[in-house]
Parts: structure tokens; sequence; C-alpha cells
């Protein structure tokens, strides 16, 4: 299966850069991963499913942690 055509195991990995990213000192990093993935998921998911995947990468963009927010989507 195609992670990118599937919201879930996208949504999985955006939680994953957040995880990595937090031990990284450059913020730039997590922005470029996880606009990299979105950018990737486009075409090949509902709207729907690509909005469940930015909400997530605002908060990884702005370098909060992303523990429980995914939940909070669902």
């Amino acid at each position: 299966m195609n992670a990118v055509a599937d919201a879930g195991i996208s949504l999985k990995l955006i939680c994953a850069l957040g995880d990595i990213t937090s031990k990284v000192s450059d913020p730039k990093i997590r922005s470029d991963r996880g606009r990299q993935l979105l950018a990737s998921c486009a075409g090949k998911m509902e709207e729907g499913d690509l909005d469940r995947l930015r909400r997530p990468l605002a908060f990884l963009e702005a370098g909060f942690a992303l523990e429980n927010k995914v939940g909070e989507q669902r």
C-alpha cells in the first residue's frame, strides 16, 4: 500500500516527524519534511483527508509537540 494515499499512515508519519524533529535544532527541517509529505499526498487523497494532515502539520511547523493533537481531530 502506498503511504501517501493512506491518510492514517501519513498522519502517523507526521507524528513521527514531530518526534524526530523535536530533537533537531534546525526548525526548517520540521516544516520542509512535513510539507514534502503533504505535497506527496496531494492528488492522491480526498480533500478532507488532506485537511486532517494540515492541522498536525501546522503544530509541527510551529514546533509544538504533536502528542494528543492527532487524537483531538477524530
